[in-house]
């Protein structure tokens, strides 16, 4: 009884060790997946050199749909979508 009891000891700390182990790595791998996550599809906002001409397009659209001017809103949005598509 004292051998099996002596063996389950000795194992027990290096299972420990191995489940430390592993947690620490699952912890560091679920934050750097969460981390770089998505990280493409920020690119386009976060790595734009200017931004001004693109803003400004924006703002063009909201005007012409306040003032009711449709065509324009149209041919503005559609501008906008372009550029984003290319």
């Amino acid at each position: 009884v004292s051998a099996v009891d002596e063996d389950t000891g000795e194992d027990t700390p290096g299972m420990s060790m191995k489940s430390l182990y592993l947690g620490v790595v699952l912890t560091v791998g679920s934050f750097l997946r969460s981390f770089f996550k998505l990280s493409s599809q920020r690119v386009i906002y976060e790595e734009m050199p200017n931004t001004d001409l693109l803003l400004d397009l924006c703002n063009g659209v909201y005007i012409a749909r306040i003032q009711g001017n449709l065509e324009v809103e149209w041919k503005l949005y559609h501008e906008l979508i372009k550029i984003y598509r290319s």
